[in-house]
Parts: structure tokens; C-alpha cells; sequence
């Protein structure tokens, strides 16, 4: 891996573990407990998605985490 990919995933997952801890471990859309609520894979999530404004891309309140289900779910919608 790459210096700037191990950066990036770094942030990533930080910004993850950020938002695990600030919504209780549970999913941003179905409440679901992604850590011991069974087999989820964590996805970050943009609340309003970049295609709408990018310039929230980055913004830590526009930002969460979905268990993949709802991710997919939610994106069918879009």
C-alpha cells in the first residue's frame, strides 16, 4: 500500500469510528446495532448525497454510517 493510501484509510476509518461512537454503534437509517447486531458491513455514509452538493463532501455533519443494507436501499431511491 502506498504512503497516501495508508493515509487515506487511516482518515477513513477514523472518521468511521467517530461516527460509530456518536450514533451508539447503530445504524443512521434502521437503528440496527452494526457492531454485534449480526453480520453487517459498515459503510460511511453522506446524508445529502455528493451528487446533490458536492461542497458537503467532506462536512463531518454530513457524514454517518449505514449498515450496507439500507446503504443499498437508499441509494436505489436516489
Amino acid at each position: 500500500m502506498t504512503p497516501v493510501r495508508a493515509v487515506l484509510k487511516n482518515l477513513r476509518d477514523r472518521i468511521k469510528e467517530y461516527h460509530l461512537q456518536r450514533q451508539s454503534n447503530l445504524c443512521c437509517y434502521c437503528r440496527s446495532n452494526l457492531h454485534g447486531g449480526g453480520l453487517f458491513t459498515i459503510d460511511r455514509e453522506h446524508i445529502v448525497p455528493k451528487s446533490y452538493c458536492k461542497e458537503l463532501t467532506y462536512t463531518m455533519t454530513n457524514l454517518s454510517v449505514a449498515c450496507k443494507r439500507c446503504n443499498m436501499e437508499i441509494k436505489k431511491v436516489k
